[in-house]
């Protein structure tokens, strides 16, 4: 029988499912491919309500060794182009390839996909020759990427994991003054140069204050901050007589506020502070972590619109809104148990 919170769950729902079709139709009228690249950027944050009955800890066990298993040939394809690929992101002091993004395109997608491996590895996969393997292989992939905040999101999964739910709650008070300083020394972990973090992040402060300026209350053009759409601009000139003419954003931040506007913008952040509510007395590292994953590759990356995390984000959050919010709606073992979640590690090994 499905709680009474399950029942309040559709409110919200129908809610971003309204909001979403309106922009949609808004942005039609400027060209309807504008509206299906809207579309394809909002079906992730969709999925967690499409999921929230479906998904137990079984299920993400078995997610978590076929994304080993796909890390292996990613690895395997980096050692590869270390030595053979063409340097086109520059060389390293050996002479040897930089950055290379192995079955990916994009080095920092590439770190993203990383981290998420380590991610389910701790906290989906039993102890194991294949999950110690995981642990030793993603830092050496993370590096390869040299993706500053690959780097970050893979040193600050080990601290969650090594401090444990309750110690991990001091850095809280810290947490600027450490992300301050590991920002000074992303330059040097990276290799990519004094200027990369001032390049890299002022870029998309910018990008962000832009939109922050134009945006409207409700989107003019839902779809056009997205990956999709500066695909399609290049090739049809699709949307490119909107307010944010040839604006291409990096960030799942700066895409809520171009395609939903003002008013989906200050939606997105009541719903990250009442998560953030939840967050502090759920003690459960793993929520931590995948919480801290989405913050940080979000001001980097669009996150709706990177595969396969995108899907993997979905099913995550369907898989917490349940376990956290409705664990009615948890399902029950064949022998009248409860299923429960692996343990996380006490040590990354």
């Amino acid at each position: 029988v499905v709680s009474d919170r399950a029942h309040r769950l559709l409110l919200p729902m129908l809610a971003v499912v309204l909001y979403i079709a309106a922009a949609a139709l808004q942005a039609t009228a400027l060209d309807p491919r504008l509206a299906l690249a809207g579309l394809r950027w909002a079906f992730p944050f969709l999925l967690p309500f499409l999921l929230v009955s479906h998904v137990d800890p079984a299920f993400l066990g078995r997610i978590a060794r076929t994304l080993a298993g796909l890390f292996l040939l990613h690895f395997f394809m980096q050692v590869v182009e270390l030595f053979f690929m063409s340097p086109w992101f520059g060389t390293t002091v050996f002479g040897l390839a930089a950055r290379v993004p192995g079955i990916l395109f994009i080095p920092n997608t590439a770190g993203f996909f990383s981290v998420m491996v380590l991610f389910f590895a701790l906290f989906h996969m039993p102890r194991g020759p294949l999950r110690s393997l995981m642990l030793w292989l993603v830092p050496a992939s993370v590096v390869l990427t040299q993706s500053g905040t690959g780097l970050v999101v893979m040193l600050a999964q080990g601290a969650l994991v090594v401090l444990g739910a309750n110690r991990s709650l001091v850095l809280l008070p810290v947490a600027p003054v450490l992300g301050f300083l590991m920002l000074l020394g992303l330059p040097l972990l990276t290799g990519r140069g004094s200027d990369y973090v001032e390049v890299s992040g002022g870029t998309r402060i910018d990008i962000f204050r832009d939109l922050l300026m134009a945006s409207d209350w409700f989107p003019s053009a839902f779809g056009v901050t997205t990956n999709t759409a500066a695909s399609f601009a290049a090739t049809f000139n699709t949307g490119m007589d909107s307010a944010f003419r040839g604006l291409t954003v990096d960030s799942t931040f700066a895409s809520i506020l171009g395609n939903l506007g003002l008013v989906g913008f200050a939606a997105f952040l009541c719903a990250a502070a009442a998560w953030m509510a939840v967050l502090v007395h759920t003690r459960r590292v793993d929520l931590y972590g995948a919480t801290m994953i989405f913050l940080l590759y979000g001001a980097t990356t669009i996150i709706s619109e990177t595969f396969p995390m995108n899907l993997l984000f979905g099913v995550l959050g369907a898989y917490y809104l349940r376990d956290v919010y409705l664990p009615s709606l948890r399902p029950p073992l064949p022998h009248g148990g409860r299923a429960k979640a692996i343990p996380p590690a006490a040590t990354p090994s």
